[in-house]
């Protein structure tokens, strides 16, 4: 097991390729006004085995991707966004990369923000993801595919809280494999282009 924690204001971790839970269980953790950023591709849960997580915390906590990430390539991976912490993600973000991973991304709380308005999301892209909007949190794209690229693929998306919300500046691509189910119980959902079932 591996555990780092960035803990305050100016604390910076500057990574090329960053990988959380390889083979086994990894943690990391921004909180308190940190950042963390990547110039590379993150992997969370790179091998069958690898269970990775990613923690954002608290306002003024900050995670910047300028490359793709892979969340969960053939493990576990998850991020969690959370009490007003914020993502920068710059260009595309596979979860559950590969058939058997998973990969799952929850952002919740008032100004918690995944921000990617030029960036890609696949969901599920070939094994099991999980988005969840709660809370007040926010996820903006430019493009989001659920269960892309494989038939045993599966995504589940929960956006629940009056002032949660999803905007998808372009499009929104529902279940192209396998299968994909959106609850929305309370909150905004936007797609401005288009919406493919």
């Amino acid at each position: 097991e591996g555990y780092v924690t960035l803990n305050a204001i100016g604390t910076t971790w500057t990574n090329n390729h960053l990988y959380v839970g390889q083979k086994g269980y990894g943690v990391v953790t921004v909180q308190n006004g940190a950042e963390l950023i990547d110039i590379d591709i993150p992997y969370l849960g790179d091998y069958s085995t690898g269970h990775g997580i990613i923690n954002i915390i608290g306002t003024g906590s900050k995670w910047t991707q300028y490359g793709y990430s892979q969340i969960g390539d053939e493990g576990i991976g998850e991020i969690y966004v959370l009490d007003g912490g914020q993502v920068d993600a710059k260009i595309k973000n596979y979860f559950a990369y590969n058939e058997g991973a998973s990969g799952a991304l929850t952002v919740d709380g008032a100004n918690s923000i995944w921000s990617g308005s030029s960036s890609y999301m696949y969901m599920g892209y070939k094994g099991v993801g999980n988005l969840t909007i709660t809370n007040g949190g926010s996820i903006a794209s430019s493009r989001c595919y659920l269960s892309w690229s494989s038939e045993t693929t599966s995504t589940n998306v929960v956006i629940d809280g009056a002032d949660s919300s999803w905007i998808i500046s372009s499009y929104l691509y529902v279940a192209n494999t396998g299968s994909a189910e959106i609850w929305q119980k309370n909150g905004t959902v936007s797609a401005n282009t288009k919406i493919t079932l």
